[in-house]
Order: structure tokens, then sequence, then C-alpha cells
């Protein structure tokens, strides 16, 4: 449990990073970011007696995983001058089977309280600066989420939302549609399959190991791979798309706008493409744009 817990601390420094270089001084408000997922995880539960509700305890598990990532990057500031290892073995103290009575201002809270009491004293406690693992733990024994259902999902949060940086989330060049892309052990119906989609097939072919100290490698590598095979089955269907629009048979805007941030065409390429997205029937060249579709297709 140990090294897995290391494992997510840095994942999640690395993550932070990402965000801001200089995180671990920046006084980032970590606990008031878990008194509102908190608070939305009551949502999930339910706590409106003056209506129905049915408790959706997958979706306060996943609210659970949110919380997570604000706590140990709390633990990381406040261990400031500690090893990780020091850090992980403090955290691992309190993720037991058995529930566990929880202190607070001196008074004592039972460990056998109903899960949305617990819910709002996690809520209670950061709104006044504190969090406690402990509690953490009780909530998840009563929501029925396991440290290796906890382990697994923060690290497929992780890798994908670190995954969509390195391939281009924020300029835009990111394929969000793995359509193209059939999964191996899960079925999605009725909607475009997704990145998360696939990761969350990924999970089912990838054990995580004892430790799991590889496992979000693992995940991110056999991401990436799909990530390619989607990439090129969209510049194929990008590519029949302009042939077809190039000779007259249609028009394609999607495949016009995807093309027209391709690394690989000229300048006089680019214009060409703009001017038909623009609807300009000035100075199209059809000739260019069937040789762009070709173009596309060569680079498979």
């Amino acid at each position: 449990m140990q090294n897995k817990i290391i494992t997510m601390l840095r994942l999640q420094d690395e993550m932070n990073l990402i965000v801001n270089p200089n995180w671990k001084t920046a006084g980032y408000k970590w606990l008031r970011a878990v008194m509102v997922e908190g608070v939305e995880g009551l949502e999930h539960h339910g706590y409106k007696w003056w209506k129905k509700q049915e408790c959706d305890m997958a979706q306060l598990r996943m609210e659970l995983i949110d919380i997570f990532h604000f706590a140990i990057s709390k633990a990381i500031e406040d261990g400031a001058g500690k090893s990780e290892e020091m850090v992980a073995e403090e955290i691992a103290l309190y993720f037991k089977d058995d529930l566990m009575d929880i202190v607070f201002f001196g008074e004592v809270f039972d460990r056998d309280q109903p899960l949305i009491e617990d819910l709002d004293l996690m809520v209670g406690m950061a709104a006044f600066g504190y969090f406690s693992f402990g509690l953490f733990s009780n909530i998840m024994n009563k929501t029925g989420l396991t440290f290796d259902e906890l382990f697994k999902t923060y690290v497929s949060k992780n890798v994908l939302n670190r995954f969509r940086q390195k391939n281009g989330y924020k300029t835009g060049e990111y394929v969000k549609d793995w359509s193209a892309l059939k999964l191996e052990k899960s079925v999605v119906e009725g909607r475009a399959l997704e990145d998360n989609d696939h990761l969350h097939d990924l999970m089912k072919i990838v054990p995580s190991d004892k430790e799991g100290e590889n496992y979000a490698q693992r995940l991110e590598f056999l991401l990436q791979l799909r990530y390619v095979d989607v990439c090129k089955a969209n510049r194929k269907f990008i590519a029949k798309e302009l042939t077809d629009t190039a000779l007259g048979n249609s028009y394609c805007g999607s495949a016009l706008y995807a093309v027209k941030d391709f690394p690989e065409l000229s300048g006089d390429e680019i214009a060409c493409v703009l001017r038909y997205i623009n609807g300009s029937q000035k100075g199209i060249d059809h000739v260019t744009l069937h040789d762009i579709a070709i173009k596309v297709s060569r680079s498979l």
C-alpha cells in the first residue's frame, strides 16, 4: 500500500507542476476544494428530506477520488522537508478495513455514525482548515470504495490529464472523437467514443501490479498506442472527405476544419482550405485540394 501511495504522491506533484512550477508555495486553498467536492458528494448521497432521492453511490465514489487529489496535495505541502516515504507512511496508517472513531475539537464522532454524517463532518472540518485521512477511510469503507479501486481510478484520471496535455489539448490539436477505434472489453452505446472510454477499457485489461509502480506508465503507453491508431483512422476519413469535396461529390466542413491545422501543409495549401471554409468561390483550386487529400493519405 505504501508504494502505491508514493506513486500517487509523485503523480500529483507532476500534475501540480504542470499547473504551476511553484505550486508548493502558492498558498492554494486545497481544503476549500475538499469542502466544495464534499458538498457535491452530499448532493449525490441525497439530503433533501422534502423530496424523493436515490443515493448515486457511483458518483459519490468519484467525488471521493477528486477529494483525494486535493488531500494529498495538502499532505505534500504540509510535509515539506519530509521524504515522500515518510508522507506516504503517515497516510497509509489510516487506510484500514476497520472503522475508527474520529476526534475533532475534543468531540468524539462514533465510527458507526451514518455515512451522511461522515460527509457532513468532512465538509465541516475542511471549512475549519482540517482534513482527516481516518475519516476519509471511514467514508471509503461505507461507500464500498476499496483502496485498490481508489488507486486505479486516481492513477487513470491523472494519466488522462497528463496525456491530454502532452497531445495538444490546450492548443486544440487533440483528437477528441475516438469512435474510429473499437473498445476491447467495454460497451458504450448511443454516443461517440471518447478518450476516457478507452482509458476505462484499458483499466480492465491492465492489472495493477502489487506495488503499482509501473501501472501509470503502462496505462499511458497503451493509451498512446491507441491514440496513434485513432489519429490514423481520423486521417483516413479526412482524406476521403477531402477527395469527395475536391471532386464536387460532397462538402465536408469538419474535414476542412481538421486539416487546416495539419503541420505538413504549405501556406498556399492552408489558404486554399480556408477559402473553402469561408465559402469564397474565388480562387478555389480543386487540384490543390485533391493534392492535400493525397498528402494526408500518404502521411498515414
